[in-house]
């Protein structure tokens, strides 16, 4: 009697082993594009947030009369109307005989310039955050804006392109006077 294995047995072998590792192979591919598609919506998110934080934090030192819908600061915003940027001025400091507020003489404007939140003031123009498709500022109330901003990045995968959108909002309330 022989030891060993027969040729068939060895081809069941083999073919059982390919079948395991080929599983094993989809399992890791799956994982590494599930890994680098949530990396990307992270990556998006991340701008969506900064964009946002920048436009709240300059828009909350505003006042409703000092938010406008064009560059010539002349347009006030209409409640419920969304736009796409918006230019307001920031308060420079109090009169001390008054006591009224004193506004800057500049303004500041955030616009969306080929996907890219743009922030312009007297001093010049600064990239805040890129993948952004849209952007919006309604005003809601007497004194609270909401900005709207949607944001797309397209991430290339092993078996083509996968499009991941983003939207995120937030509500700003101004000085009242």
């Amino acid at each position: 009697m022989k030891k060993g294995y027969t040729l068939v047995e060895i081809m069941v072998v083999m073919f059982i082993l390919a079948v395991l590792a080929g599983g094993i192979f989809m399992v890791m591919s799956s994982g590494r594009q599930s890994w680098d598609i949530s990396e990307a919506r992270t990556a998006l998110q991340l701008e969506l947030r900064k964009a946002m934080s920048r436009i709240s934090d300059d828009l909350k030192q505003s006042s409703v009369n000092q938010a406008f819908i064009d560059s010539g600061l002349t347009t006030n915003f209409l409640t419920g109307v969304a736009y796409p940027a918006i230019y307001f001025k920031v308060p420079q400091g109090i009169n001390n005989a008054t006591g009224a507020i004193e506004w800057n003489s500049s303004s500041i404007s955030y616009a969306l310039v080929n996907n890219t939140v743009t922030r312009a003031d007297g001093a010049g123009t600064l990239k805040i955050s890129s993948n952004i498709a849209g952007m919006n500022f309604t005003r809601i109330a007497n004194d609270v804006f909401q900005i709207r901003l949607s944001g797309q990045k397209v991430k290339a995968v092993e078996h083509g392109n996968v499009t991941i959108n983003a939207t995120l909002d937030s509500a700003v309330a101004v000085r009242n006077n």
